[in-house]
């Protein structure tokens, strides 16, 4: 069942498929990881292919990474960081967005904002796999 979601893969030192999800977007939902090391999820991750048009990203976008840290195990609570450069950019400068995620059930169903925007009622940040 292919979702109708945008996937982006990204590659630490194991393999994540990650899906980025606009909550204006009604989709099927994948199967998500079911027991989350969200200590070994912290870290910097980069993106490995690239999908063009995309409300939240120019498709001249290059180097995308995103830094996820700040994890509060308690809570499941930690800092995201997703930045890229563009090519008229100077001196390898990045632009980002800051922005807060949680895993709470201990799965991959989690949740992202930006700008303190409130949480979604619905997980919106799907791990679906790590190795």
């Amino acid at each position: 069942n292919q979702s109708q979601l945008t996937y982006l893969p990204m590659y630490k030192s194991f393999t994540l498929g990650l899906i980025a999800t606009a909550s204006a977007i009604t989709c099927n939902k994948p199967h998500v990881k079911e027991e989350l090391d969200a200590a070994a999820y912290m870290g910097t991750w980069y993106e490995q292919t690239h999908a063009l048009n995309q409300p939240f990203q120019s498709d001249n976008t290059t180097c995308t990474q995103a830094i996820y840290s700040d994890l509060d195990t308690e809570t499941g609570n930690f800092s995201v960081y997703n930045s890229g450069q563009l090519p008229h950019q100077r001196f390898n400068y990045r632009f980002g967005l800051h922005g807060d995620a949680k895993c709470t059930t201990g799965d991959g169903n989690c949740y992202v904002t930006f700008f303190s925007a409130p949480w979604e009622p619905e997980p919106n940040y799907l791990i679906i796999d790590t190795d």
